[in-house]
């Protein structure tokens, strides 16, 4: 699941041209959008979906990075909407998260009342916020899914008919300086409802199937047709079975496949094994 969030994260930050400060928005948005496209475990069914038992709107999806003006109430004389750059959805209200540009620190603020241009990526035409580099791999592997967060502060307006604002005491985050303390004690936590999405991904994205049919149906059916070739094989050399007629009035065991999937360092492997049902022998 962590390269399937990581190519996604990736594939936001170059096509919006942000820099990988903003990874924790494309990651967010990255499992966002996992969770309402139908994974073919689901037979065509939105993750989102059969996790709230209710319809996902959709109409809400926007592109990630795309130019946006939010409505701002102020002085009579004042303009009447903010350009800003739109960075992904907020957890648990309606909006929509945005980044206000050419503002002192960085400002991130959350508004319903948004106008979006989604042909103009203004941060593609930037190349003083653009990265040659967006080797973020190093830097997703360490992420801890609690941290203590003490380099953010955190403002939040609750005036009414105002945007939500976020303020962050330095302009650039460089992830790579941080050192994550894995020496002490961890004590048992919960995991924050900011990661419910990412959690929910992670669930349908890793689902091992639990028939025949469900992984020759699956988009890694070649890797799992390769694990039962391997399977079979293995049993062939080890002489498993003898075939024998069928004794008459005889009570036969079936067989079945279990699948896993394995991680091993930054690899993924497939496993299959044929065992016999010995629970459904009868008692003579």
């Amino acid at each position: 699941m962590n390269r399937t969030l990581l190519n996604k994260v990736r594939c936001l930050l170059i096509s919006s041209g942000l820099s990988k400060s903003f990874w924790g928005d494309a990651l967010m948005t990255a499992a966002y959008l996992i969770n309402r496209s139908p994974p073919v475990p689901l037979s065509g069914k939105v993750p989102e979906c059969v996790w709230t038992d209710s319809d996902v709107d959709l109409s809400s999806l926007r592109i990630f990075g795309c130019s946006t003006f939010a409505l701002q109430n102020g002085d009579k004389l004042d303009p009447r909407a903010q350009k800003c750059v739109f960075i992904g959805y907020p957890n648990g209200i309606k909006g929509y998260r945005l980044w206000v540009r050419n503002q002192p620190g960085l400002k991130i603020i959350t508004s319903r009342d948004v106008t979006f241009n989604e042909l103009e990526m203004p941060c593609l035409s930037d190349t003083s916020n653009r990265e040659t580099d967006f080797n973020i791999e190093n830097t997703f592997n360490k992420i801890d899914l609690n941290p203590q967060d003490n380099q953010t502060r955190e403002v939040i307006e609750e005036e009414e008919n105002q945007p939500r604002v976020t303020t962050r005491d330095n302009t650039e985050h460089h992830y790579n300086d941080y050192q994550l303390g894995r020496d002490r004690v961890r004590r048992e936590t919960r995991i924050p409802s900011r990661f419910r999405d990412f959690d929910l991904a992670l669930n349908v994205e890793d689902l091992e199937p639990l028939t025949y049919e469900e992984a020759l149906g699956s988009k890694n059916s070649e890797q799992w047709k390769q694990a039962m070739n391997e399977e079979m094989e293995s049993l062939r050399k080890n002489n498993t079975w003898v075939i024998v007629p069928k004794p008459k009035n005889a009570s036969v065991i079936y067989c079945k496949w279990l699948f896993k999937i394995k991680q091993e360092n930054e690899t993924t492997r497939y496993k299959a094994r044929l065992v016999a049902k010995g629970f459904t022998r009868k008692k003579e």
